[in-house]
């Protein structure tokens, strides 16, 4: 009979952990956003494409696009095809009950074509992955690059068809793209698109937000590509001042334990507009495509006729890790001795504990 026992709780176990194997994380692809010189009804293609290869590796429980449509339609909500930023694509997950979210942007410069990925989880904020690619060629081999991506960001490899892989020089920002087919032919092409125009994120200890403007006037068209990569510098710094804000009030402790997620998100609806204003002073544009001059080069963006022809930049803006956690830190010092925030159980000198280890614990996690 012991041997029985034995033989049931083993077999239980068995089946267990093979539950616990095949459970995946559910997820949802947001429409791609068409960040310039892309067809709407292309970039459609590429999200829907994006979202079956994404099934076909086979990592994740990915909602179907119709069935995501119909959950927000129920729910009255109408999803733009513009829902980039993190809270957006933390708001629709929320929506979709789902734990993962990606969105994307495709993008086209001169001859290259851009396609950033992110994945969102929902419930930290967290960007869990990001992956950039640039491509070269015609448009129809960005089904290729999509399929590689998905696979990629699953963590998986590509089946085997068209493969690419980029080049650096070390002692260059220019990046050189070598496609390899099926046949073993290799062609390579030096770009002249520095290597941070795709590559927006946290990268070490600085933000970096690339921004695009066009104009028919070069300087408005500089000022406008540096707003446009300081306001996704403010998308990501939000996104990582909810993440200080949920770790404080996880080390924190709150009277009622139960409420701590309430009491971390208004704490952060609080203090991050304050916060924010204050850490993007710091930001500053470091580098310009094409390089800007008194007399900067006209990039035409069509041949056609005079009227087509306009001044179009990228501006790579960048900002130090540190003023952020600087600032974080110095907000919820001067809010912890005027007891300004609510609920919370420590003690001034535990509260101050707890925020140096969550910053700790942040600082040290993979951004």
């Amino acid at each position: 009979m012991k041997n029985y026992y034995v033989l049931i709780m083993f077999c239980g176990a068995l089946w267990t952990s093979a539950f616990a194997q095949e459970k995946k994380s559910t997820i949802a692809v947001l429409n791609f956003v068409n960040s310039g010189g892309v067809d709407q009804n292309e970039i459609s293609i590429l999200t829907d494409r994006f979202n079956n290869y994404l099934v076909n590796t086979d990592v994740y429980t990915v909602l179907e696009r119709e069935k995501m449509d119909a959950i927000l339609k129920a729910q009255d909500f109408t999803m733009t095809d513009n829902c980039n930023s993190a809270e957006c694509a933390i708001q629709i997950g929320q929506l979709l009950g789902v734990e993962l979210m990606v969105a994307g942007k495709v993008g086209q410069f001169g001859q290259v074509y851009t396609i950033d990925i992110r994945i969102i989880d929902v419930t930290t904020g967290k960007i869990v992955r990001t992956k950039s690619e640039n491509y070269e060629g015609k448009k129809e081999g960005l089904l290729d690059m999509i399929e590689a991506l998905a696979y990629t960001v699953s963590g998986k490899t590509a089946p085997a068809k068209t493969t690419t892989k980029t080049l650096t020089d070390k002692n260059s920002s220019v990046s050189t793209r070598k496609t390899v087919d099926e046949s073993g032919g290799v062609s390579a092409e030096k770009s002249e698109m520095p290597e941070w125009l795709s590559r927006s994120g946290l990268y070490g200890n600085i933000f970096v937000g690339v921004g695009v403007g066009e104009s028919t006037d070069a300087q408005k068209a500089i000022i406008q590509a540096e707003e446009n990569g300081r306001e996704y510098i403010e998308e990501m710094i939000q996104t990582y001042i909810k993440n200080l804000t949920t770790s404080f009030i996880e080390e924190v402790g709150t009277i009622d334990d139960r409420n701590k997620i309430v009491v971390a998100k208004e704490y952060f609806e609080k203090i991050k507009e304050s916060i924010t204003n204050t850490v993007m002073k710091n930001s500053a544009a470091e580098d310009y495509w094409p390089p800007y001059t008194e007399k900067p080069q006209k990039f035409k963006l069509s041949a056609k006729k005079k009227s087509d022809t306009k001044f179009k930049f990228y501006a790579k803006v960048v900002l130090k890790k540190e003023s952020l956690v600087d600032e974080f830190k110095k907000k919820v010092q001067s809010d912890i001795a005027k007891k300004r925030i609510k609920a919370v159980k420590a003690s001034a000198e535990d509260a101050l504990k707890a925020l140096d280890k969550a910053i700790g614990k942040w600082e040290q996690s993979p951004n």
